[in-house]
Order: structure tokens, then sequence, then C-alpha cells
């Protein structure tokens, strides 16, 4: 509360939480370098997870997300180096998935997650939630379309998350600095949900039913909820996308169990199949889905594995 701020796009602006002084975090800078070289390497065998990852890059920097700096610029100030390896997840619809690694060690034994706080849990228990949920006769869900890049760090913290990267090896090798919170970071999942929760407090006027769902029925990015009647489900649907929105937040994803609810929903924000209703989406465990058309839920278990 007392180092966030909203810019004009309403976005908010935050800052990662530190135990002590961040001078703890010496040298970074050589070891990343040849971790990235590593990486490189391991992408030059691997033709599709290479241009895959080049159009990641790309996509990152278009959005925002990224932006160059010069090596003057990032020797300004204290600087820590992120490794970056990446996985193709043949079961996501994101087969890439970049994992910012910020628990490498600096030089001096620490990395940036040793350094930060990791704050206390501020959403409801997926037990609750999934339980609140049922005790609505009209159904809406949804989640926030790349949640945590929609949050910036404050510029004077940017230097701490630094990367390498070139499309290719025979091009010089450019520097970034990573604009919004990073996934990997111990404190992101904090950063995140809280800044949520505070932009439905911030809202709570405008949109005083909305708010509370917001609060009470959000896990990390996804809303579970609900409404007595068709016509408050519609509302509340306009509602949560109106109050997020103001934090330049974009709703996507829709559920529900009654067609007429989503109706002013464009199509591609819409889904019609299963809803994944997992405590932890990172990976294969026996899981929960809402199948949104029998309005049930549904179990499903991945294959043993011989250990």
């Amino acid at each position: 509360m007392n180092t966030t701020i909203r810019n004009n796009l309403g976005r908010c602006c935050v800052q990662i939480p530190f135990k002590g002084d961040i001078c703890d975090l010496s040298e970074s800078k050589d070891s990343a370098f040849r971790r990235f070289l590593s990486l490189e390497r391991h992408l030059s065998v691997k033709s599709e997870m290479r241009s895959q990852y080049i159009q990641f890059m790309k996509e990152y920097e278009e959005l925002g997300h990224i932006k160059e700096i010069t090596t003057t610029e990032a020797n300004s100030s204290k600087a820590y180096y992120i490794l970056h390896p990446a996985v193709l997840r043949e079961d996501s619809t994101t087969k890439l998935q970049v994992v910012f690694d910020t628990s490498s060690k600096t030089n001096s034994g620490v990395s940036l997650n040793d350094n930060s706080i990791v704050s206390q849990t501020v959403q409801s228990n997926f037990v609750s939630i999934v339980s609140r949920f049922r005790t609505h006769p009209y159904i809406v869900t949804a989640d926030i379309e790349k949640m945590f890049c929609q949050i910036n760090i404050q510029s004077a913290q940017q230097n701490l998350q630094v990367i390498f990267w070139r499309d290719q090896p025979k091009d010089p090798t450019k520097t970034f600095k990573l604009l919004t919170i990073t996934y990997g970071t111990a404190s992101a999942p904090y950063l995140a949900t809280r800044t949520i929760k505070q932009l439905a407090l911030d809202e709570e006027s405008s949109f005083p039913v909305a708010s509370i769902v917001v609060v009470e029925d959000f896990y990390v990015d996804d809303v579970i909820t609900g409404a007595k009647t068709i016509k408050e489900a519609k509302k509340l649907w306009r509602d949560l996308n109106d109050l997020l929105q103001r934090g330049s937040f974009h709703l996507r994803k829709w559920s529900t169990n009654n067609p007429d609810i989503l109706s002013n929903v464009p199509l591609k924000d819409v889904v019609k199949g299963c809803i994944e209703i997992d405590q932890d989406t990172t990976i294969k465990t026996p899981g929960l889905m809402w199948n949104p058309r029998q309005d049930v839920f549904q179990l499903y278990f991945c294959e043993k594995t011989q250990l």
C-alpha cells in the first residue's frame, strides 16, 4: 500500500519486497552469459524450439514486457542477470514455456529469490472457492490473460531483471530488462494476487458486487463464481470485465452453464469445453475439471509411470 502506484492507464506498478539490502547481490553477469551460450547451443539442435523461442521474445518486446538496454545502462546500477531456459510442453496450448530462473546464485552465494520476501497468501483457499462456486445456480468462469505481465515493476528495480538474447549466434548479443512481474520470482504470486485485490478495493464504490467476487472468488488468475439469476450473472460478467479493465487486465476464456449469460462476449474469449480447475497446473497430478454443459465436476488422472 505504501509503495504501489497506478499509472495514467490504471496499470499497477509495484516494487519487489526485499528482506534486506540488495547489496547482498554481487556479480551475476558472467555466469548468466555462460548459461546463455549453453542455451544457444541447446536451441541450435532443436529448430522447432528455437523458432518458437524467437517468436516468444519478439512478442514479449512488441507487447512492452521487455525493453532493450545498453551495456552502460545495465551497469549504471545494481543489476541481476536472469537465466531463462525453456521447455516444450506438448500437453499445453502454449507449447513453449520460458522459465525465468531467479534462484541462480550470484558470486556472493545469494540469489534474487534468497533476498525476496515471500508474503502470505491473500486469496481464499481452493476448497472454499470451489465449495462456494457450487452454491450458484448460474455459473461464470474466466481467467486473466497474462496476469503477471500486466503489472509493472517500478523503474528503479527493473535492472534486477536483466537477460541476454539474440535470435542467431552470429548476431550481436543484446541486453534486455524485464519491465513486468516475472514468473519465477519468489514474490511474483503475492504481488499479482495482492494487486488484483487492491484493484477491487480501489474500485469498490463503482462495482460493489464484482469487487467482492474479485476478493473472494479468484484463485490466482482464475475467477470461479456465479449468481442467482441469468440477469444478475450477465451484470456480473459486465462488471467484472469493466472492473479488471480499469487495471489494464483482460478477462478471457469465459465459460458458463447457460449460454445466454455470455451472448455478448466475443467468440474468441469463450470456451465451450471442460474447464480445468487445478490447484497446480504446472505439473501433471490428479485434477479437477468442470463440465459447463452438464454442470458437473469431473476428475482426470494421469497414467502411472514406472520410477
